[in-house]
């Protein structure tokens, strides 16, 4: 089960990223394409959390996991959190880092 696990969150993470570049490179949107966004960032970011391999293997995969997961809810959630962003910037690249690493 967790094998599908991984492969629909990897599925899912890719939608979500070229979505993410198309939209951007494009500068082309629709209407609700934010909501869709986030709603795949969070699904991204669940799925990889669930994965059922071992915590000290995947810690840089738990990371994206969070990172998806926060800047998705942080998309739907009007929150003003004071650093927010140097926060989710320093998830990302600790997120990057640590999966490079681990190839």
């Amino acid at each position: 089960m967790f094998g599908l696990t991984k492969r629909v969150a990897m599925i899912v993470l890719s939608i979500w990223l070229v979505l993410t570049g198309l939209l951007s490179l494009t500068n082309i949107g629709f209407s609700g394409a934010g909501l869709v966004l986030n709603l795949l960032a969070i699904g991204a970011g669940v799925l990889i959390l669930l994965q059922g391999e071992s915590w000290p293997a995947r810690i840089g995969m738990l990371l994206l996991g969070v990172w998806l997961t926060a800047r998705g809810l942080l998309g739907l959630v009007n929150v003003g959190i004071q650093g927010i962003g140097l926060i989710m910037n320093l998830l990302a690249i600790a997120a990057g880092v640590l999966i490079l690493v681990e190839r």
